[in-house]
């Protein structure tokens, strides 16, 4: 039979044709879903964000439900950067001014105070931050408006009350610690920890009269039994009962009775408060990060974030700490002392020096 050769070139043309529609349908989708897939990953990559630098573990953890609420909230990311230390992230800030990867710094103080001198952090106001008129005025640090104090240590006295006489017990008053029955009961921290010296200077007086307050060490050494140097030290002084006594930070009281060991906290002025803080980092995103900062700066939710750390927030409308943290807490802020870090680290040798040439010769 004859092949009808029109008929082949009419079906190859329209082969052709359907290959042709074909591979521009393939191009279209493929151009469309690149486009598609340029569009939303490049939507998520432009959603703002700020980076948050805090501690690991529960500094973190206690966030992180704020952080949440907050993104949703306000469609900003918060992006975690765990420290190490408080002076690391300064010294880190300081490599990348211009242009720094952190935007908001949650770390000590005294890490504060060495950023503001070199001008890395954004001096504050309540119009910035409208929650700042919030916090307890005490706790504000002079001339560092960059420095926002966001939640405090207490630092006071605590004892074994099993081990004291009934007929014995604390009566509230500074010159109990004086007694010749607390002779070799007592545990103090070392001076290169300033806070029982601070304690000291205020009890004797006043504040900045340092030589008052050595004086007064002197009169308490015989009921001295030992100076330790760390937390494990004065939790297993205390659980052996080889003191009755204790002047230290309420985290160590909270964490000996957490284990069972019959602590309590002998809460009367002054408690010695030492602040972590919250400096807003300058680099492009302060209005973010102020934002963040006003948002967790909210008596609820600072109180919320607080608790979970076993500290106690700064903000003095923030409801009072649940009952089994309120004995290991600075509460009522009434109480509270807050260290004067400037002062401190323009004495601290000297206090070092009075301390290891007139206390150390008197201690057992």
């Amino acid at each position: 039979m004859k092949k009808d050769v029109r008929l082949t070139h009419y079906s190859n043309a329209a082969i052709t044709r359907i290959q042709a529609t074909l591979l521009v349908t393939v191009i279209v989708v493929a151009v469309a879903a690149g486009g598609l897939f340029y569009y939303y990953s490049t939507l998520k990559r432009e959603r703002p964000f700020i980076t948050f630098a805090t501690w690991g573990g529960p500094y973190t953890d206690a966030f992180n439900s704020t952080i949440a609420s907050f993104e949703k909230e306000y469609g900003v990311d918060v992006h975690i950067y765990t420290q190490a230390a408080s002076k690391e992230t300064v010294a880190k800030v300081r490599a990348e001014k211009g242009s720094p990867s952190i935007d908001l710094f949650y770390g000590g103080a005294d890490a504060g105070i060495l950023g503001a001198d070199e001008g890395l952090f954004v001096n504050l106001t309540e119009g910035m931050v409208p929650n700042l008129r919030q916090i307890d005025e005490k706790q504000l640090i002079k001339n560092y408006p960059s420095i926002v104090p966001y939640d405090v240590l207490a630092h006071g006295w605590y004892s074994r009350p099993d081990l004291i006489p009934s007929d014995f017990q604390f009566n509230g008053t500074w010159q109990w610690f004086f007694d010749p029955r607390l002779k070799g009961k007592i545990a103090v921290p070392t001076p290169m920890i300033t806070v029982f010296i601070e304690w000291a200077s205020i009890v004797a007086g006043d504040y900045y009269n340092y030589q008052a307050g050595f004086e007064l060490i002197k009169k308490l050494a015989p009921n001295i039994k030992v100076v330790y140097s760390s937390t494990p030290e004065v939790e297993g002084l205390l659980a052996r009962g080889e003191v009755w006594v204790a002047n230290g930070m309420y985290a160590d009281a909270m964490d000996l009775y957490s284990k069972g060991t019959p602590v309590q906290t002998l809460k009367f002025y002054p408690l010695i408060t030492v602040a972590d803080s919250m400096m807003v980092v300058k680099g492009g995103k302060e209005d973010l990060a102020m934002k963040f900062l006003n948002y967790i700066l909210d008596p609820n939710r600072q109180a919320t974030i607080c608790n979970y750390m076993g500290v106690t927030p700064t903000n003095k409308n923030s409801p009072p700490p649940p009952a089994e943290l309120e004995p290991f807490s600075a509460t009522p802020l009434s109480l509270a002392y807050p260290e004067d870090l400037v002062f401190l680290a323009a004495h601290y040798d000297e206090w070092i020096e009075l301390w290891n040439r007139g206390i150390t010769p008197l201690l057992p």
